[in-house]
């Protein structure tokens, strides 16, 4: 639904924050929702559920800029290359 686990590749780095903040706050608020509709709001402090959306959620967005640095810099230095073929003539091959 939100290609949050799509390629990348090329893509702008502001976009997959987004994209993965959006999805962690849909999932968070649901979680809120169920919290509420099964009474069980007493199990969890109102001041802990704002603290672990965040924390949980920086450290989801952090750890996915890294990862995807790190794969730059392999591709970047070439260890994802590969090799084709390009077979025709003309103005295709061209």
């Amino acid at each position: 639904m939100l290609d949050v686990y799509g390629s990348w590749r090329g893509r702008a780095t502001l976009g997959m924050i987004g994209k993965v903040s959006l999805a962690w706050r849909l999932v968070q608020d649901g979680g809120l929702v169920l919290m509420f509709t099964l009474h069980r709001t007493d199990f969890s402090s109102r001041l802990w559920f704002p603290y672990w959306t965040g924390l949980s959620g920086g450290t989801l967005i952090v750890s996915r800029i890294v990862v995807y640095a790190v794969l730059g810099r392999l591709r970047h230095a070439g260890m994802n290359m590969r090799r084709v073929a390009v077979v025709g003539c003309g103005a295709l091959f061209q």
